[in-house]
């Protein structure tokens, strides 16, 4: 996200920053990640930037789109390198080298000691999280009893769930998720775990219970080492094949939402420039045209859609 921010820092780059960042964090399908990039082509505000994009983006797509992540849960949890810096920059502090630091004196052997003194410290910290993972709880645990059967780390990611669950429903939003296996957001893909989606649904009275025992289980003989190896996996069963048509649709669904949202957060970003009166009009028109187009597809019942004409002009 820092190398866009920094490559495209003009107001007039903004469309292509959003573009590449729809590929970067959005975009399932590299079909859609790579119509993402080309967007960020056309939008560029000079052909040097154009250029750059298609060199250093669209020619190694694979290499950094959310596509090429989206079948490991693991790649999904790991947004960045700050791990890797982090490391960098402890072993840079015991070594005492800063940018001013042109010639360190350091012998091959005094070089890997300093490594192995900061991977101590990096097997210090995993020891505490290893002794940590079972004794220690959250107090949040005294109101939500089935935390107590989670590990503590995993604790703490549903302890953000379970708040922004509340603002969700102190939003007004009603939910619409009729099972738990229905929710396909970046968390439920990443940990595999009951989302502030469903907790939410859970919360209304829209849906059952979660099965906490079994979300739990998944951790008892691994740890997070579970998402090691859990991955999607192609299968030429029939039945997979129809999961994987539906899975596909809601990929599509998905991507074509945020490219609604991505357009709109342009549409406020244009509009911080006009007055007050001129942004009420284009907003106004905004909401207008979403209600129009999206009327051939939610303005009807489910079953006059389905039975309409083949030839209808939907828009």
């Amino acid at each position: 996200m820092r190398t866009i921010n920094r490559n495209l820092k003009s107001k007039a780059d903004s469309r292509s920053r959003a573009a590449l960042t729809a590929a970067l964090c959005n975009r399932r399908t590299e079909p859609g990640a790579r119509d993402s990039v080309e967007q960020a082509i056309r939008y560029a505000a000079s052909p040097e930037k154009a250029r750059y994009i298609q060199v250093n983006w669209l020619a190694n797509l694979r290499m950094w789109a959310n596509c090429a992540r989206e079948h490991s849960a693991l790649l999904l949890q790991v947004l960045s390198t700050n791990a890797n810096e982090a490391f960098h920059r402890s072993l840079k502090s015991l070594a005492k080298l800063t940018k001013l630091t042109i010639h360190p004196k350091y012998s091959l052997s005094g070089i890997i000691g300093k490594i192995a003194e900061c991977a101590l410290q990096y097997d210090a910290r995993a020891q505490k999280t290893a002794y940590d993972w079972s004794r220690k709880k959250l107090i949040a645990a005294v109101e939500y009893p089935w935390l107590n059967l989670f590990p503590y780390p995993v604790q703490l990611l549903l302890l953000v769930e379970i708040k922004a669950a509340d603002d969700l429903a102190e939003s007004g939003l009603e939910p619409e998720y009729s099972g738990i296996s229905t929710c396909d957001c970046r968390f439920a893909r990443s940990y595999w775990l009951p989302c502030r989606h469903v907790l939410c649904a859970y919360n209304c009275g829209s849906i059952d219970e979660p099965d906490w025992a079994s979300a739990a289980e998944q951790f008892e003989e691994s740890g997070f080492e579970v998402y090691y190896t859990r991955a999607l996996v192609e299968s030429e069963d029939d039945d997979h094949v129809t999961i994987s048509r539906v899975v596909q649709a809601k990929q599509v669904t998905g991507e074509i939402l945020d490219s609604v949202r991505t357009r709109f957060f342009e549409l406020t970003e244009y509009s911080d420039s006009l007055d007050s009166e001129e942004q009420s009009r284009l907003l106004i028109r905004w909401e207008q045209e979403l209600a129009t187009h999206s009327k051939a597809l939610i303005g009807q019942s489910i079953e006059d859609w389905i039975k309409r004409s083949d030839d209808v002009i939907l828009f």
